[in-house]
């Protein structure tokens, strides 16, 4: 997500850290039983990134979202009028 076309100010948000703030009941994110741990935590990704992105920062998102979880991506991008741009990054 970016508004504007400067890039003075910028964030990187590592989804693996999210992962990391749970310090109690955490679960494989990979697994079936981890479906509602990983909706909430791609939630606060999405609100973290709208509230940079919002601020006027460039927001770089480093993590896994498929193609289940593009759709609340996409509703927050509209609602605020975002630029939001996805790039799959493949092994060589």
């Amino acid at each position: 997500m970016a508004v504007g076309s400067s890039a003075d100010l910028t964030t990187n948000l590592q989804s693996d850290d999210f992962y990391n703030y749970i310090s109690k009941g955490f679960v494989a994110p990979w697994t079936t039983e981890a479906r509602p741990q990983n909706v909430v935590i791609m939630e606060a990704l999405i609100a973290t990134a709208a509230t940079y992105a919002c601020g006027g920062y460039e927001v770089i998102f480093d993590g896994i979202v498929g193609p289940w979880f593009m759709d609340p991506w996409l509703a927050v991008a509209r609602k605020h009028r975002l630029d939001l741009r996805y790039v799959v990054l493949m092994p060589s």
